[in-house]
């Protein structure tokens, strides 16, 4: 029996001559230029026509408790924290402040926010269509 050994030049043939193909190829370059150009045109004008801004606005905030310790459990002290930011009042306080035509719920749809896991920091996220309303 005869073990195998490296392939020998013969059994390493292309079906097409890689010189042939090239300059094939080299030939018709204008047409793969062309072809990048308008389908990189029709992708920028896509995008823009097409294509939805939304500018986003991220603070974080970390809670100190006035005079040292909290009385009560600090993760019940954040989560009030974090309720207050999305109540209807301050959501209502926001859109007069910032003269936003929009609803509370639009505005308390485009505010989210949360607390860290194992910290004491509340992020707070806007997300509008200008950048203005989402600061």
């Amino acid at each position: 029996m005869q073990s195998p050994g490296p392939p020998s030049d013969e059994s390493i043939r292309l079906p097409f001559d890689l010189g042939t193909v090239l300059a094939g190829l080299w030939r018709r370059r204008y047409h793969f230029l062309a072809v990048f150009v308008v389908a990189g045109t029709c992708g920028a004008a896509g995008g823009y026509f097409l294509g939805k801004r939304t500018y986003e606005a991220r603070t974080v905030l970390r809670y100190v408790p006035a005079g040292g310790k909290a009385r009560v459990d600090p993760a019940t002290v954040l989560r009030t924290e974090l309720d207050q930011v999305e109540i209807p009042q301050n959501l209502s306080k926001v859109r007069f402040r910032l003269s936003l035509p929009a609803t509370i719920e639009e505005v308390g749809a485009a505010v989210s926010a949360h607390v860290e896991e194992q910290s004491d920091l509340i992020t707070i996220q806007a997300r509008w269509k200008t950048g203005a309303g989402a600061a």
